[in-house]
């Protein structure tokens, strides 16, 4: 595969910066690969290219700012031949002063075909794109600020609560003891009574 790292970049307008073609090829050896690439030429240029050091042999590395393209092709001569994931051009590229998005893909099609090759064999499973976004000064600023704006936290304040509480009151009660009274009865008393008694006459 051949893909970009990295994929998509935000930055300013005149910023520089750079991008890397990176070939992902597994367990699989390499021994040739080719990056033709599409870019906006309003919105960028290319100042220069780095070959990697895994495929030794440069057969191609040229850009045109004015058409917008990017050719660079290398290959290995002599095994060992490079396996896994290397380098293989890095492209440093201006924004220029127009904001907008630049897509940066691979083209496909003969006579500028992307490719990844084993003894002149295409190994290659896909593409990747990737994206440039050229923004203006004060817009950018603002965006990076807005994303690392932090609102404060809050900070407790102690309020005074009127609270009622219930106080237990000690109250002195009245307890009725009952007191046994002696209260006078009314007792029957016998009375003497004279009744005079008749005496028959002999």
């Amino acid at each position: 595969n051949l893909t970009l790292k990295p994929a998509s970049r935000t930055l300013t307008v005149g910023a520089t910066f750079t991008m890397t073609v990176m070939v992902e090829a597994g367990a699989s050896q390499v021994d040739g690969a080719a990056a033709y690439l599409n870019f906006d030429p309003a919105l960028l240029q290319v100042l220069s290219m780095t070959p990697g050091d895994s495929l030794s042999t440069v057969l191609y590395n040229q850009f045109n700012n004015i058409t917008g393209r990017i050719d660079f092709a290398a290959g290995k001569l002599t095994p060992p031949n490079p396996t896994g994931s290397f380098e293989l051009v890095t492209i440093t590229f201006q924004a220029l002063d127009q904001p907008g998005t630049s897509s940066l893909t691979f083209n496909s099609v003969m006579p500028r075909k992307s490719d990844v090759t084993l003894s002149g064999i295409s190994i290659l499973g896909s593409t990747a794109s990737g994206s440039v976004e050229v923004k203006a000064a004060k817009l950018f600023l603002a965006l990076v600020r807005a994303a690392q704006y932090v609102p404060p936290t809050p900070t407790p304040t102690a309020t005074a609560t009127q609270t009622n509480t219930a106080t237990a009151t000690h109250t002195a009660t009245s307890t009725g003891t009952l007191v046994p009274t002696n209260t006078p009865t009314q007792t029957p008393t016998a009375t003497k009574t004279n009744t005079p008694t008749v005496t028959p006459p002999p």
